[in-house]
């Protein structure tokens, strides 16, 4: 039987998407919710990971009587600390399963840890080499006269180090358009800038389209429509969401 449906709601910048019939959850979702969590956060799972494994194996090693060699009877922290030492594969010698049922116990725990640390040192590698632009935005867009003609304009700064390379820009309008069968309809439409592309990207910079005949965004009424602008670098993207309060026209 399958599980019931509901909504899931989404938010991209000052937009809020809401997707009915769905599912809220799915196991094929952990892995983008462990990259998404902050350090202490995905630390802290980690621990609580490692602990709540060692204890259950723990216990599992205490329903078997004496069936590790060199621990104290009765006393839970001897299996818990042989726990350890079997998950990280250590194996000091001082303790170690001396019956059938400790040998198979251990077998599951050392499969367990190999099978844990490579999912650990895969997580941490991605989290560690995911690229991170320090893009911001002002927080206004502008239409001004530029060279005799209006011109949409927004400023854009680099807040890494490094200057990027091969950046890329792009300004996508949209706005709800009546049908000849009734109703709206929304339209999204890519802005051409004076620039799409720069071989270096060093600190800031302004974005330009020029408001003509042939401009998509003419005609902007400035209390119906939304504006969104991409930045992309490679295969990391910085979204911004504006909406009519931060668009201004200045003469």
């Amino acid at each position: 039987m399958r599980s019931a449906r509901g909504e899931v709601s989404l938010r991209s910048g000052q937009v809020e998407f809401v997707k009915v019939n769905t599912d809220a959850w799915r196991w094929r979702d952990v892995y983008r919710w462990l990259l998404g969590l902050s350090w202490p956060k995905f630390a802290a799972f980690v621990a609580t990971v490692y602990i709540g494994l060692n204890l259950f194996f723990a216990v599992l090693y205490s329903l078997g009587r004496n069936s590790i060699a060199g621990a104290t009877p009765h006393w839970f922290f001897d299996c818990f600390f042989f726990s350890v030492q079997t998950l990280a594969t250590v194996g000091y010698g001082h303790m170690y399963p001396q019956t059938l049922y400790g040998h198979i116990v251990t077998t599951f725990e050392i499969m367990t840890g190999v099978f844990l640390l490579a999912v650990m040192t895969g997580l941490i590698f991605v989290r560690f080499s995911r690229p991170i632009a320090r893009v911001v935005f002002s927080r206004s867009m502008v239409i001004a006269p530029l060279n005799g003609r209006p011109t949409l304009m927004v400023r854009v700064g680099n807040e890494n180090q490094h200057s990027m390379v091969e950046a890329e820009f792009r300004i996508m309008f949209s706005r709800d358009e009546p049908l000849l069968e009734g109703g709206d309809f929304r339209y999204f439409y890519v802005l051409k800038l004076h620039f799409d592309r720069l071989t270096v990207f060093p600190a800031a910079l302004t974005l330009r389209h020029t408001i003509d005949c042939c401009s998509n965004a003419k005609g902007l009424y400035l209390a119906r429509h939304t504006i969104r602008r991409t930045l992309r670098r490679n295969l990391h993207r910085a979204r911004w969401g504006q909406t009519h309060g931060r668009l201004r026209a200045t003469s």
